[in-house]
């Protein structure tokens, strides 16, 4: 079958539970503890500072071998919001979208054709992380704006559906059509850079570009049989630029 990428989008998944599996939600709610707790101090003088909205061009590395057409990039959005934590720490978090992606392949592999199309869906998602930076006015600028490059750092809970279907030919005679597929959630982390500019009232002008590692990284899927694979998760690579309102 078709993978995603030259390093097999999917493999074969032992039988059985997998611990993972079982032990996912928890760790999860474990890994996001720390989230929970800056906000609650936030929250004791406001939860909030400031709220965006950014438009992000997406991308990710499909496997180009057999290809009739590929979509490897796509368009996609984030509502954030953001508390001040310290003079060079900004607590973010929100919805982000990062896109679907799609690919159509007709390959042969022996006496075997494979006609398929594969789509992977990663456009509901929520983050939560660090913007690090400070301000820096320059003399060039006009009164009350300045530029504040950016450090981000942080955890994306992802929401992934991925799905191929196909026809199989056996020397040119058809042997019917099979689909693969699998919903699933995870926990993945996310780095990046950025620059804000200040327009020196209550709006902010952001620019990021940011790298989401490893998204749909072990997800089940099932085909007709019912046996079980597994997804290889995938980078994300992410330029959005949008606009920030502080209070």
């Amino acid at each position: 079958m078709k993978a995603l990428s030259n390093d097999r989008a999917i493999r074969p998944m032992p039988s059985g539970i997998s611990p993972g599996r079982i032990f996912k939600p928890l760790l999860i709610w474990l890994a996001c503890l720390p989230t929970i707790s800056f906000t609650s101090i936030a929250a004791a003088d406001g939860l909030l500072d400031s709220v965006g909205v950014s438009y992000q061009y997406t991308s990710i590395e499909l496997d180009k071998s057999g290809a009739l057409s590929t979509e490897d990039t796509s368009h996609a959005f984030k509502l954030f919001a953001s508390k001040t934590l310290h003079r060079y720490i900004n607590l973010e978090y929100g919805y982000q979208s990062l896109g679907t992606f799609t690919a159509d392949y007709d390959f042969t592999v022996g006496n075997f054709r494979f006609v398929e199309s594969q789509t992977l869906d990663l456009e509901q998602n929520l983050f939560t992380g660090l913007s690090v930076g400070d301000y820096i006015s320059w003399s060039s600028l006009p009164d009350g704006h300045g530029i504040r490059p950016k450090v981000l750092l942080g955890l994306l809970l992802w929401n992934a559906d991925v799905e191929t279907k196909g026809e199989l030919y056996d020397t040119g005679v058809s042997q019917g059509n099979y689909n693969v597929s699998g919903s699933d959630y995870g926990l993945s982390h996310y780095l990046g850079a950025g620059i804000e500019y200040d327009f020196g009232n209550d709006f902010l002008l952001s620019i990021d570009v940011v790298v989401n590692v490893n998204v749909g990284a072990d997800l089940e899927m099932v085909d007709d049989n019912g046996s079980k694979q597994q997804f290889v998760g995938k980078d994300v690579l992410v330029g959005s630029i949008g606009m920030i309102y502080r209070f």
